[in-house]
């Protein structure tokens, strides 16, 4: 999901650090989220930012409490049927769907 949301909104910044939760796991290649972000911008986007990555506590730091938060409300519209906080922020999302 990662690849799909971050690469074109970030490939113009020559730099960028992500503050994932430090209990994260590697993507299923192998490779951290980082590698991964970072190969997508330099090899497939041709774009020279540059992804640091810096793994925080999440109890620790609002801003991975407020994506959590955000993403939940995301996820129990899809597969909840509880709407109403969704509305509230679908204007604000772009979404996609994908069909697997």
């Amino acid at each position: 999901m990662i690849g799909l949301a971050l690469p074109d909104r970030i490939k113009h910044y020559p730099e960028v650090t992500l503050l994932p939760d430090a209990r994260s796991i590697k993507v299923k290649s192998g490779n951290s989220l980082v590698d991964y972000l970072q190969i997508k911008l330099w090899f497939y986007l041709k774009s020279k930012t540059v992804v640091q990555y810096k793994p925080m506590e999440s109890s620790k730091v609002l801003n991975i409490q407020f994506i959590d938060i955000i993403c939940n409300i995301i996820w129990s519209s899809y597969e909840r049927n509880l709407n109403t906080p969704y509305n509230i922020l679908k204007p604000k999302i772009k979404s996609i769907h994908l069909f697997f």
